[in-house]
């Protein structure tokens, strides 16, 4: 499932979207227990903390973010929707 990326900012100057993709292919998989799954995840602009875009993995853990900004720095966070696990975040990413 990819997401479709609006400026979320209420300063018209940010930019979020662009040409950039992050995505979770092997070994960037969301799993719960080792086992691939399908759980939430947000983007967030590294700088403003604004949440850029949201998405759910696939059952097979894979996922994306596309048409971001390859200029700036982003954290993804994948939330475990059943309370079993805590949030895991990747720090510090930037689009390719």
């Amino acid at each position: 499932m990819t997401v479709a990326i609006r400026n979320a900012s209420p300063a018209p100057s940010l930019r979020f979207y662009g040409t950039g993709r992050i995505a979770g292919d092997a070994p960037g998989l969301v799993t719960v227990g080792g086992i691939p799954a399908a759980r939430r995840i947000h983007l967030h602009d590294a700088i403003t903390h604004l949440r850029v875009a949201r998405t759910i993995s696939r059952g097979d853990g894979s996922w994306s973010f596309e048409n971001l900004d390859a200029s700036r720095l982003y954290y993804v966070i994948a939330f475990d929707h059943e309370g079993r696990f805590n949030a895991v975040i990747r720090d510090r990413v930037q689009p390719v």
